[in-house]
């Protein structure tokens, strides 16, 4: 197998499988682990990756799970053969999330998180409900842009991480994946969003702590509602934007060309 040059060692932030994954799929999608090819070892991988063995090992199991890998015993794991299945094609879509689609887009998240904030509201014990302040407080307190976008990000993989089913958790890392991009530009285009989506998570965060399901899906729903309608008048604003002045009116219009 031919070196691949462009893995990144996992920073010690995140869950460190979800990312690991991550990696993973993109070299898959990208063809850089080739359709059929027997992936490096562990213990290669580890190295690569700068993890230790049980976290490689979850991350490869999701990887099956969702079809992208082939574990056999004891040949080793292997790019499953037609890795061309749902998830494939939403990474491959990834980039494209946009005006176009963002209703599809917010629906599916409120369908998959509302799902996920029931159970970890069932869950929930109190060093899950601590970990989750600790973010939320991050998100509240910093200055940071960037900064304050990974914590939301991660205030929302926490939850899946609590809610103790893998499948829902790989579906929805997958989905924030695509979505850094759009979700930047919803707070920079409207900083009032980051005023009322920062007591938003509060909210949610408060119906985890109680342990209260019904209330915990409430607040989900209200929070993806509001921030898909908050980038569709965006959208919306920079399209009128664009139309006024004749120059960028020619170049927008050209992109549809």
């Amino acid at each position: 197998m031919a070196k691949v040059a462009s893995i990144r060692p996992i920073k010690r932030k995140e869950n460190m499988a979800n990312l690991v994954a991550k990696q993973l799929i993109d070299l898959i999608v990208s063809g850089k682990f080739p359709a059929g090819e027997r992936l490096p070892s562990e213990k290669e991988l580890c190295e690569m990756f700068e993890v230790g063995r049980n976290t490689l090992r979850e991350a490869t199991r999701a990887l099956n799970i969702l079809g992208f890998i082939d574990i056999r015993v004891p040949e080793g794991m292997f790019v499953a053969r037609s890795p061309d299945n749902f998830y494939t094609r939403k990474m491959q879509l990834s980039s494209k999330y946009g005006y176009d689609n963002v209703e599809e887009l917010t629906e599916a998240r409120i369908a998959i998180e509302c799902a996920i904030v029931r159970l970890a509201a069932q869950k929930a014990g109190e060093a899950e409900k601590r970990k989750l302040y600790d973010i939320y407080r991050i998100m509240k307190e910093t200055a940071d842009h960037g900064e304050r976008l990974a914590a939301d990000a991660q205030f929302h993989m926490t939850i899946a991480e609590i809610s103790q089913n893998g499948f829902l958790q790989q579906t929805l890392l997958l989905l924030l994946d695509g979505m850094n991009e759009w979700m930047a530009k919803v707070e920079i285009g409207a900083p009032i969003v980051k005023q009322t989506s920062t007591p938003q998570h509060e909210e949610i965060w408060k119906a985890i702590q109680e342990n209260n399901p019904d209330l915990a899906v409430e607040k989900m729903r209200d929070h993806l509602t509001y921030v898909g309608k908050a980038f569709l008048e965006i959208e919306q604003k920079a399209i009128v934007t664009k139309l006024r002045n004749p120059r960028r009116r020619r170049q927008y219009l050209w992109g549809f060309c």
